[in-house]
């Protein structure tokens, strides 16, 4: 049985929350990156407006 380290009684939730952590900070990065580099760019056609100063 293993007595020391992250893989101890007492390790394991702090690493298994780290790790967990981390991986839904990268899925969740990956899907709004992946959602921006996908959205159109919007394009002011409007040749009545205002132009800026």
């Amino acid at each position: 049985m293993i007595h020391r380290g992250p893989f101890a009684w007492n390790g394991v939730l702090i690493f298994w929350l780290a790790l967990s952590t981390y991986t839904i900070f990268l899925v969740v990065m990956g899907l709004f990156v992946r959602y921006s580099a996908l959205r159109p760019v919007a394009v002011d056609t409007d040749d009545e407006a205002e132009p800026s100063r």
